[in-house]
């Protein structure tokens, strides 16, 4: 593995720190989980929305996925028993 150095305030140092010490890890393994972290797709939030026509719910991604059609749907199932 590569060692990477860096300066910083007595502050920041005591607070990266604390934040590893609280998160039972050393300070590279703490550093390490908010780099891959960052690299991580955020999960798409999927929330409930009522029709203003008919006040039905249904299910929204607000445009962070792709969306659910016919074929879509028998892709998915294919492989189903």
């Amino acid at each position: 593995m590569t060692a990477i150095s860096f300066k910083l305030s007595e502050r920041e140092a005591s607070s990266l720190r604390h934040q590893a010490h609280e998160a039972r890890m050393t300070i590279s393994a703490f550093l390490r989980q908010l780099i891959n972290k960052k690299e991580k797709k955020k999960k798409p939030r999927i929330t409930i929305e009522y029709s203003k026509l008919t006040g039905a719910p249904a299910f929204s991604s607000n445009g962070t996925l792709p969306p659910l059609t016919v074929e879509s749907v028998k892709e998915m199932l294919s492989d189903f028993p």
